[in-house]
């Protein structure tokens, strides 16, 4: 994990991904390999990727869930009263809401540009 991009959805969705590939078990005490994922593309023809990509989502929103609500989630205000009623941060949401219709003009008020290294100096201080 890196913070090439400091914004609170890639972290959350990155780090829930990558443990998605340990309890996949796609990683073993066995591999000496450094495994890096090719973060420049959707991942749609690669089962392993996409495992992961699926066990992030699952974890914060079950796909029912999604499903059921991402259609009623137009403004800032829907996307957090969704956020409160699942306990989590509202820019996995929008984060979400932005990767599934290629549009990153959206909600980037919400998304938490600049939080992560914030938060992670925090800890240092």
């Amino acid at each position: 994990m890196t913070l090439r991009h400091d914004r609170l959805d890639n972290f959350w969705f990155t780090l829930l991904h990558e443990l998605g590939h340990i309890s996949n078990c796609d990683i073993t005490k066995d591999e000496k390999e450094i495994i890096m994922d090719d973060t420049s593309a959707k991942h749609e023809l690669d089962e392993v990727e996409d495992n992961a990509d699926k066990f992030a989502h699952e974890s914060f929103i079950s796909s029912n869930i999604w499903e059921e609500k991402k259609h009623l989630l137009p403004n800032k205000t829907e996307i957090i009263t969704l956020a409160n009623d699942l306990g989590i941060s509202p820019a996995v949401i929008a984060g979400r809401i932005r990767w599934e219709e290629s549009n990153y003009t959206k909600f980037t008020d919400l998304i938490g540009q600049g939080e992560v290294r914030k938060i992670l100096l925090s800890f240092w201080k």
